[in-house]
C-alpha cells in the first residue's frame, strides 16, 4: 500500500457551522393603530418606526363634542338640581297653599248652608274643589318624594356624564 493512502474511520458526528452576517430584521406583521372616535389630529407624537411604551400617547386630537357632550351632562345635573327639585318643591306648596284654601272655603260654605243662607249645591262645589286641590297636592308630594329620594333622574345624568368623560 503506498504511502499517500491514508485509512480513515467514516462516523457520524454533528455538524458544526459558524456564519458571521449583517442584515435587516423584518416582522411577519404589521401593527396599526386606530381610534375609536372619530376627531381632528392635533398634534402627532411618535413617527413611524418610534419605540412606545404600553399607555404612552401617540397623537393628541380635536374633542370639541366630546367636551360639549360633557359640558351637557354636567348643565342636566346643574338643572336637575337647581331647578327640578326647586320647582317640585314650590309646585308643592302651591298645591298645599290651594288645599287649605279649598277647605276653609267648604268649611264656610258649610256653616252658611246650616244657616240656610246658600244652596246645598254651592256646599257641594266647595267639596268638590277641596276633593280637586287635595289630588293636586298629593301628586305635587309624590313628585317631589320622587326627585328627592329615589334619586333616578340624577342617576341617570350622572352615568351620562360619566360615559362623555370616558370618551
Amino acid at each position: 500500500m503506498p504511502a499517500s493512502v491514508w485509512k480513515r474511520r467514516i462516523e457520524a458526528r454533528p455538524l458544526v457551522q459558524i456564519v458571521v452576517a449583517t442584515g435587516r430584521v423584518v416582522t411577519p406583521s404589521r401593527i396599526q393603530i386606530g381610534s375609536e372616535i372619530t376627531a381632528v389630529v392635533l398634534e402627532r407624537r411618535v413617527q413611524e418606526g418610534d419605540f412606545v411604551a404600553a399607555g404612552a400617547v401617540l397623537a393628541v386630537l380635536r374633542a370639541d363634542d366630546l367636551v360639549a357632550r360633557v359640558r351637557e351632562a354636567e348643565a342636566s345635573i346643574e338643572q336637575l338640581n337647581r331647578a327640578a327639585r326647586p320647582q317640585a318643591e314650590a309646585a308643592l306648596r302651591e298645591a298645599q297653599a290651594q288645599l287649605m284654601q279649598a277647605a276653609r272655603e267648604s268649611r264656610r260654605r258649610g256653616e252658611l248652608l246650616e244657616r240656610q243662607l246658600i244652596a246645598r249645591e254651592s256646599l257641594e262645589q266647595a267639596e268638590e274643589s277641596e276633593l280637586v286641590a287635595r289630588a293636586a297636592a298629593d301628586t305635587a308630594q309624590v313628585r317631589l318624594a320622587r326627585l328627592a329620594l329615589s334619586d333616578a333622574d340624577e342617576t341617570v345624568l350622572r352615568e351620562r356624564l360619566a360615559v362623555a368623560q370616558a370618551a
